[in-house]
């Protein structure tokens, strides 16, 4: 799982009641805002899990809490949107309660003795503990780091993969997860290759990718056929060195080497299926 310098973007803002009326307030805005608006959203569900967890429910009341999202990533694309915003919400309020307790506050009874999080390794198994709660690539979500993952999610390894570029489509065919999960034949799989720490390369990591695969390629296709049409025109872009189908779909993701490459790609699949969702970035190398 890699993490692309484009996405959604959260802002939150917790403000005494003096100023605001308390409460939790979502606030949906850009392309995709409409997909989602009167539905439940992992958002409000890390709000409401953190102040469970930690017994802060109390404390907040004479607090409010204003989360704006700016949905640039389309929905139920297999691209853990959700996640990421649920994962970035559960940091800023931790961060914000360590600041709380760091300094002096004009509220100090916001905080309650309930509350355990520490900098450092404790504070991440903390979240991490919640973050599970929320869904199972919600933890990964939590580091914002190049990882694989394990088990049920909860199991993640950071590696360290060299800087590249990606290339996202999507058909706008929403694909649910369950129900390609539910289609999943049980079939005896083989084991993925062996993921090293670091990758010698860009030539090492795109080898890698090449051996690895996505077992719910194929349900996925028969759920939405234009998956299988994306991944085809996707080969047939100069400069490509992978590409394959991200999460449950329906998005498929090409990787080059130079951004300026996925974004002459992206441009010429933009032309040419002009209702194709399609979005280019760099994929930095961050140090473990």
């Amino acid at each position: 799982m890699v993490f692309p310098e484009f996405g959604d973007v959260v802002e939150l803002d917790i403000t005494d009641s003096i100023n605001k009326p308390s409460g939790y307030y979502l606030d949906v805005r850009g392309p995709f805002a409409n997909d989602i608006a009167g539905k439940p959203n992992l958002i409000t569900l890390a709000v409401s899990a953190f102040l469970e967890e930690f017994q802060l429910k109390s404390s907040f009341d004479r607090l409010s809490i204003s989360v704006v999202l700016h949905k640039n990533l389309p929905v139920a694309a297999g691209l853990g949107g959700g996640s990421a915003n649920a994962a970035a919400v559960l940091r800023a309020l931790s961060n914000y309660v360590l600041l709380q307790k760091s300094f002096a506050c004009r509220e100090p009874a916001v905080l309650t003795n309930t509350f355990q999080l520490r900098q450092g390794t404790s504070s991440f198994n903390y979240l991490s503990k919640v973050a599970l709660q929320l869904g199972s690539d919600v933890p990964v979500c939590l580091r914002s780091r190049s990882s694989v993952v394990g088990n049920i999610g909860e199991v993640t390894s950071v590696i360290q993969t060299p800087q590249f570029a990606i290339l996202l489509i999507n058909s706008g065919v929403p694909v649910s997860t369950g129900e390609v999960f539910r289609r999943l034949p049980f079939l005896q799989r083989s084991r993925m290759p062996v993921y090293p720490r670091q990758f010698k390369n860009y030539d090492h990591f795109c080898s890698y990718v090449r051996d690895t695969r996505n077992d719910l390629t194929t349900v996925a296709c028969q759920i939405s056929p234009e998956i299988a049409t994306i991944i085809d025109e996707l080969r047939r872009c100069c400069g490509l060195d992978v590409c394959g189908m991200s999460g449950a779909g329906g998005t498929c993701f090409g990787v080059f080497e130079q951004l300026s490459a996925a974004n002459t790609a992206k441009s010429f699949l933009q032309k040419k299926y002009p209702a194709w969702w399609c979005a280019s970035s760099t994929v930095f190398c961050v140090n473990c």
